[in-house]
């Protein structure tokens, strides 16, 4: 499965858990809920084996921003609210079980 394939697979489980709009994930709104949803496509994105260097471009990102959220999603994940958790859990077992 291509990198595009696995991030429509993805973004589509994050969507329907979160309620974000696909065009405020995609454009440049950085509210809290949009910036978890990009989070969490990151986190679910590498944990699939890709490589920053993948992820970057279909995410519209840079390789180092890709980075940084992979370095830092745990220790967000220990501190963010209860919401941002079980969306996580949940978008990683759907995909899982796929």
């Amino acid at each position: 499965m291509t990198v595009e394939d696995y991030y429509r697979r993805v973004t589509d489980v994050i969507l329907d858990l979160t309620e974000v709009e696909r065009a405020d994930l995609e454009g440049k709104r950085r509210t809290t809920e949009v910036v978890d949803a990009r989070w969490m496509i990151v986190k679910l994105l590498r944990e699939a084996g890709y490589y920053p260097t993948q992820i970057a471009p279909v995410m519209k990102m840079t390789v180092r921003q890709v980075q940084s959220i992979i370095s830092t999603f745990d220790i967000r994940l220990r501190y963010s609210d209860l919401i941002f958790r079980s969306n996580y859990e949940a978008a990683s077992k759907i995909l899982r079980s796929n």
